[in-house]
């Protein structure tokens, strides 16, 4: 399996360049498409998507809440069911989102916590605006053409 591999050149402060596959971070990260860079979870907090194992799965979810060592974790596209972890089930903080036109977003430029949920209102009222479908159709017909390096959350 891949997963043990990353986890081991995390470990070792190596950055890895990945591409999930799903749809659960839809639509800041689209399955089979994007790339997500990841290091090491040295300082994790609430809004940080990270790479961790949950049960017998991996996944590549949003932080939404952090009590002492518990951790819960929702995909940004999901709309019900949250997953439980441990500080130690962390493998790795997504420092990076690459589309192939362009970076999405660079995890230092991102404030943490409530920003991302008014990034998303911002980015859905403005797609409404303009009359596009999605966010995901708004970022790649209007976002993605007009820069190559994209800091949604300023």
């Amino acid at each position: 399996m891949l997963i043990p591999e990353i986890a081991s050149l995390i470990e070792e402060g190596i950055k890895v360049k990945f591409n999930p596959t799903g749809s659960s971070m839809h639509p800041f990260i689209n399955g089979n498409m994007d790339s997500v860079v990841l290091v090491p979870p040295e300082d994790i907090r609430k809004g940080d998507a990270v790479l961790a194992k949950t049960g017998d799965i991996y996944v590549l979810h949003r932080i939404t809440r952090l009590n002492g060592d518990e951790i819960t974790l929702m995909g940004d596209g999901n709309i019900c069911g949250m997953e439980k972890c441990k500080r130690a089930d962390i493998i790795a903080l997504v420092a990076e989102i690459v589309r192939e036109k362009a970076l999405m977003y660079l995890q230092d430029e991102i404030p943490h916590g409530i920003a991302v949920d008014i990034a998303v209102i911002k980015i859905t009222n403005n797609a409404r605006k303009i009359g596009v479908r999605s966010v995901n159709e708004y970022i790649n017909s209007v976002i993605l053409p007009s820069s190559s390096v994209i800091p949604i959350f300023k």
